[in-house]
């Protein structure tokens, strides 16, 4: 009897640390969501413009550091969305990407060679507004 009282409390002390190992290696993330916003000509983008929804459903099942910020034209108004990527891994490789509001990528960097003219004048033309979708995936 007491044989079995011994093996059965291995059994569960041995179900419980498999637990506890498989629960440390599931990927942790956090998303952020701002649904509060207005951008090319819509509320809730992240909801109501379809390209940008499946962007965001894309980047969630990638690992790294995602941020999606809206920026908004000083002249004219156009919003624009600036995706940012670190690796979770290799924290010196990123890149940006800036679309607008049809979707359509028009300026790219990346870590390989100093900012564009064209890529300073882009951040001098226009504004951060708000950041709007956000993935950290934790690591373990």
């Amino acid at each position: 009897m007491k044989t079995k009282t011994v093996l059965f409390t291995l059994f569960v002390l041995f179900l419980l640390i498999g637990g506890v190992e498989c629960e440390e290696n599931t990927p942790r993330y956090e998303i952020y969501e701002n649904h509060e916003i207005s951008a090319c000509g819509v509320d809730d983008p992240l909801n109501n413009l379809q390209w940008l929804k499946d962007q965001t459903q894309k980047l969630g099942k990638l690992k790294g550091l995602f941020t999606i910020l809206l920026y908004e034209n000083n002249i004219n108004s156009e919003n624009y969305f600036v995706e940012s990527y670190t690796d979770s891994k290799i924290v010196e490789y990123s890149y940006q990407s800036i679309y607008n509001c049809k979707g359509n990528k028009i300026m790219t960097k990346g870590i390989e060679a100093p900012p564009s003219d064209e890529w300073k004048k882009f951040f001098k033309e226009n504004k951060k507004i708000a950041e709007i979708w956000s993935l950290k995936i934790l690591l373990n």
